[in-house]
């Protein structure tokens, strides 16, 4: 799917109108010009002009492109299959990760994953899903020191 550069920058300035409004809520600090608002509010800024050079840059070749147009993956209910999935995968690992448990959760979900999008491979995708949900429980459980739900394995990995 492509979209004008007016569509896109008229996004990104609605975006960066809204920190701007955003920002005046943030506390100032006292005898200081500088406070927590200032870079978030240089940003929108930025943001602001370059949205509107999109938007002109848009504008002006609206003739040759179309607001909206569809690319070619548009037409295959596979592509929409693998688009939907990774969005139901974020919503299952929100439920089921605490019950579950985070271990045998994301082996499950990346193990699905990777057999969609490897065309199914079964083995590439157990094996890639075993070694990588172990390298990410190490990560996070033992070097960054993240909490992660045990679920059925409670008395395991503790």
């Amino acid at each position: 799917m492509r979209f004008n550069d007016a569509v896109i920058g008229l996004s990104l300035s609605v975006l960066a109108i809204m920190v701007l409004f955003h920002v005046d809520t943030f506390p100032s600090l006292p005898l200081q010009d500088v406070g927590p608002a200032t870079f978030p509010r240089a940003l929108a800024w930025v943001l602001l002009i370059c949205s509107a050079y999109l938007i002109f840059n848009g504008i002006r070749t609206r003739k040759s492109k179309p607001a909206v147009s569809l690319g070619s993956w548009a037409y295959s209910p596979r592509a929409w299959r693998r688009l939907a999935l990774v969005p139901i995968a974020v919503l299952t690992y929100t439920f089921a990760a605490v019950p579950i448990g985070f271990i045998p959760t994301t082996m499950l979900l990346l193990f699905v994953l990777v057999t969609d999008f490897s065309n199914g491979r079964w083995f590439v995708a157990s094996m890639i899903s075993a070694v990588f949900t172990v390298v990410i429980y190490l990560v996070f459980a033992h070097i960054l020191l993240v909490p992660l739900p045990p679920g059925l394995l409670v008395g395991i990995f503790q």
